[in-house]
C-alpha cells in the first residue's frame, strides 16, 4: 500500500504537500492540463512561520503546481478543505516505529497526526542492521513478534522487506554500531 491510497479527504490532521515552501503563494499560470487533486478552501500553512493563508493548492503528477485562487481549474480529484489547516507533512525525529511498520504499514498512529516522515534508531538499536551476541536473541524476539523468521539482518534487507510490504510514512532509519 502506498501514501496516497491511504490519505483520504477525511484525513483533517495534516496533509503532506512535500515542496509547499518553494512556491509563491500567487496563482500560477500552470492550468495547461487538468489537475489530479485540487485541494479548495483551506488555510494554508507553508512552515516558515508565516500566518495561514486561505487559498487553494493543486497538485499534478505528485507535485504542487499552483497555489491560490484556483476556482477554474478541473480535476480529477478535488477535496474540500474549509474549515481545514492544509501544511506540510510533519517530520517525528524521534521514533521507534521501524519494526512496528512490519505489522501496522498504514502507520495511522502518524499520518492521522500529519506525521508523513519519522526517524528511528535514535537510541542506538533498531530493526537493522542485526548481528553480535545479540543475534540469537533479536531473531527470537522477531519470530515470538510477527510469526515468521526474520528474512534480512543488515539494513538494505529491511528496507527491502518494507518497500516490498509498503508503508504509509516515509522512514528514515539510523544504524547504531
Amino acid at each position: 500500500m502506498d501514501r496516497r491510497s491511504f490519505i483520504r479527504p477525511g484525513v483533517t490532521a495534516g496533509f503532506s504537500v512535500a515542496g509547499l515552501t518553494a512556491l509563491n503563494f500567487t496563482s500560477i499560470g500552470c492550468m495547461r492540463a487538468p489537475l489530479d487533486i485540487v485541494i479548495r478552501g483551506g488555510e494554508i500553512l507553508d512552515g516558515t512561520g508565516a500566518p495561514a493563508r486561505m487559498m487553494d493548492l493543486g497538485i499534478r503528477d505528485g507535485v504542487i503546481s499552483a497555489i491560490g485562487s484556483l476556482g477554474d481549474a478541473h480535476a480529477s480529484r478535488v477535496i474540500d478543505a474549509r474549515g481545514l489547516i492544509v501544511a506540510p507533512g510533519f517530520i517525528d525525529i524521534h521514533s521507534h516505529l521501524d519494526t512496528a511498520l512490519l505489522i501496522s504499514p498504514r502507520a495511522e498512529s502518524k499520518i492521522r497526526q500529519g506525521v508523513t516522515t519519522t526517524v528511528t534508531g535514535n537510541c542506538g538499536g533498531g530493526a537493522a542492521p542485526l548481528g553480535g551476541p545479540e543475534l540469537g536473541q533479536q531473531l527470537e524476539d522477531f519470530k515470538d513478534e510477527f510469526g515468521f523468521d526474520c528474512p534480512y539482518r543488515d539494513m538494505d534487507g529491511f528496507l527491502t522487506l518494507l518497500a516490498k510490504q509498503g508503508t504509509a510514512i516515509n522512514l528514515l532509519s539510523l544504524a547504531g554500531l
